[in-house]
């Protein structure tokens, strides 16, 4: 819990410090201020955006994590510029690669494996 508290205070301090730029940037009457204002903003959103999801694929406790991989893979696709559309279709098609294809291919070489092991258990103890 004293860890949540820490976190918590420097992303507290961390905002009270943007804030305070921001206000210096605008009370300075420079005129790209608004500009540099958006960018230091977008930036920090875009970041704080991408760690939050990778922090609930890392933390995820489900079996497989099913559904939450695919929605933080097609969000950080999302904010990379890919169109929503696409990152997710991308995202399925990671999960089909290396969860349902293996199985499949388990599934079609299982009957020849299991008669490999029954002729191999029948000639070791012949009757």
């Amino acid at each position: 819990m004293k860890r949540y508290r820490v976190w918590l205070l420097s992303v507290v301090l961390g905002l009270a410090a943007l804030g305070v730029l921001v206000y210096l940037l605008a009370s300075s009457g420079i005129s790209y201020a608004e500009t540099l204002l958006f960018t230091i903003i977008r930036a920090f959103l875009h970041y704080l955006s991408l760690f939050l999801l990778f922090l609930i694929v890392v933390l995820a406790f489900l079996p497989g994590q099913f559904g939450l991989l695919e929605g933080s893979l097609s969000a950080v696709y999302a904010a990379f510029g890919i169109p929503f559309s696409v990152a997710l279709g991308a995202a399925l098609l990671y999960r089909l690669s290396y969860s349902l294809f293996p199985f499949a291919a388990g599934f079609v070489l299982l009957p020849r494996l299991m008669k490999q092991a029954l002729t191999a258990v029948s000639e070791s103890h012949p009757q």
